[in-house]
């Protein structure tokens, strides 16, 4: 019983489970910043054309699976304990040497970037994938060291649900609580188990921080960011709009389905009991709901945005035709647009309220740019009489 003895001395500092939190997290961002780069390196507009889109879309859906489940925390732990098994292991191996492989390759040529420093990273390219593949050799395959802690956890939980073992893991609490109180503690009985639980890793905190960051960033594009998407673009956006929520979606439930049993212990203590049909209720409502807002905000503001803020595109002049301006409420001067005389509709509420509110259903408007296949900035407005 010496093992279960070290299991139950009390908490102590893991520095390979900090350790692996942390490749964890430099592998997701690493997935982050691959995903960026295929997004914009794959012209979009000609895969549709090609009728190939769905292969892109399909490898771009890997691409944020295989990214999540290195960078959400619990996603990842919840992950490592469900593929602890080598039949599931290896084919989770599978998928990530083939996500680390296309990640690679796709990073070797980010668009946008100048010249000199395009040379340079391809010229000093292993010095990108040495330390990737080196991370993942460390924390997945063949040292594992991501696989420790679900080892130990279910270790711990075969000891403890021996007859045997549940005494003894008894007398180790009592002992460790005598420690802690010095002197008599309460009676333990039978059901409690000295089962080691993982605390939150201390990655939730900088997760939820990058998340804040991003729907500010979503907030900023869409209030300040006077830039549109191109009629190409809302076409595309349009016609991918239910599997890419559908994707979304899938994403949500996967992560909230890690959060299940915090959220009905949770209910429990508040209410009474686990409330599972609200609690059921409430997370299907929550995937497409999540999906929607990430798939409105970044599709129609923040990603064209970002992609003129980080390539360079010529000017160019479209002319757009007013269909309505709110004139009140947070939305006050936010004016939405007609692309010429075509029935797609994007709103822009960059243009400032004074602009906005100058603006009736009906005008047209001469805007000039820059110019892309996917945004047009707001640069230049004049009404044409």
């Amino acid at each position: 019983m010496k093992k279960l003895d070290r299991l139950h001395r009390g908490p102590g500092m893991k520095y390979d489970l900090l350790l692996a939190d942390i490749l964890a997290l430099l592998l997701g961002v690493f997935g982050v910043l691959a995903l960026t780069s295929y997004c914009l390196y794959i012209n979009w507009g000609g895969a549709m054309a090609g009728g190939r889109v769905h292969l892109f879309l399909a490898l771009a859906a890997l691409m944020v699976a295989m990214t999540a489940f290195y960078l959400i925390p619990p996603l990842h732990q919840n992950v490592l304990r469900r593929t602890l098994p080598w039949a599931t292991r290896i084919p989770f191996i599978g998928l990530s040497i083939i996500w680390l492989t296309v990640s690679l390759s796709y990073l070797r040529q980010v668009p946008g970037l100048p010249e000199g420093l395009l040379s340079s990273l391809q010229g000093n390219y292993r010095w990108l994938a040495f330390p990737v593949l080196s991370m993942f050799a460390l924390l997945i395959f063949p040292l594992g060291l991501g696989y420790r802690e679900p080892a130990r956890e279910r270790r711990a939980s075969a000891i403890v649900a021996d007859p045997a073992g549940q005494q003894y893991a008894t007398a180790a609490v009592v002992r460790q609580r005598e420690q802690i109180h010095g002197g008599a503690v309460p009676h333990v009985g039978r059901t409690e188990r000295a089962e080691p639980k993982r605390k939150a890793s201390p990655m939730n905190g900088l997760l939820w921080g990058v998340i804040v960051l991003f729907v500010g960033y979503i907030a900023y594009t869409h209030l300040i960011g006077a830039v549109t998407q191109t009629l190409l673009l809302d076409q595309m956006l349009v016609k991918y709009s239910t599997i890419s929520i559908g994707i979304g979606s899938v994403v949500v439930w996967s992560y909230l389905a890690t959060r299940w049993r915090v959220t009905v212990d949770r209910n429990r203590a508040r209410w009474g009991h686990a409330a599972p049909v609200v609690t059921l209720l409430a997370v299907l409502a929550c995937g497409p709901s999540l999906a929607v807002f990430f798939y409105g905000g970044v599709a129609y503001s923040a990603f064209p945005y970002t992609w003129n803020l980080l390539t360079e595109n010529p000017r160019g002049e479209l002319v757009y035709s007013v269909i309505h301006v709110d004139k009140r409420g947070r939305g006050k001067g936010c004016v939405t647009l007609s692309f010429g005389d075509s029935d797609a509709r994007t709103k822009v509420c960059g243009l400032g309220r004074d602009v906005g509110q100058s603006l009736a259903p009906g005008d047209r408007l001469l805007v000039s740019g820059e110019l892309s296949r996917f945004a047009h900035s707001f640069e230049a407005v004049q009404k044409l009489h």
